[in-house]
């Protein structure tokens, strides 16, 4: 039996068409993404949380279905079969852990943008990024857009005796 390259068999029309169509679709699945890739909308920053999007993976379910076995074991002489329903509660802690992890990773580093926040509560979400923006030019002690002296120096200001009245006080003393 003679092998032929696919180049011989098929002549140019019918190559191009196999590679059009092999193009638009692959063969092959991508990878599964392990993290949650976005821009920041305030300043456009590409960010990357490290969890997926959604917590149920098939490997969550195995663990919490392990953990509440086990639990349904522990309580097994108390609650007797009815120690399985303990895998509603450890669910629950579950979702609630992810949710706290994934909602302090979602404030943006550059800007504070908090995109939780802003679905919650926009005056809210613009008070934050005011505020932190301030804690930055503070930082750097940089007067903040919009006002014209820092607080600080307001106050070494006003501490600052006047030499006008001095002036004054010692011509009236002679």
């Amino acid at each position: 039996m003679e092998f032929k390259k696919v180049q011989d068999v098929l002549n140019d029309q019918e190559l191009t068409d196999l590679n059009a169509i092999l193009l638009k679709k692959s063969i092959w699945k991508p990878a599964a993404r392990r993290h949650w890739d976005f821009f920041c909308p305030n300043c456009k920053y590409k960010r990357r949380i490290p969890m997926p999007r959604r917590p149920t993976s098939f490997r969550s379910v195995i663990q919490i279905s392990l953990t509440s076995l086990v639990c349904a074991m522990a309580l097994s002489s108390w609650l007797s079969f009815k120690g399985l329903v303990v895998f509603v509660p450890i669910w629950a802690i579950y979702e609630m852990f992810y949710r706290l992890k994934v909602r302090a990773l979602m404030p943006c580093p550059q800007c504070g943008f908090d995109p939780y926040l802003y679905c919650v509560d926009k005056q809210l979400a613009r008070k934050e990024i005011d505020q932190f923006w301030r804690a930055k030019f503070a930082e750097k002690n940089i007067p903040y857009p919009g006002e014209s002296l820092d607080k600080n120096e307001a106050l070494q200001q006003n501490e600052k005796p006047d030499n006008t009245n001095l002036a004054s006080d010692k011509t009236r003393e002679s």
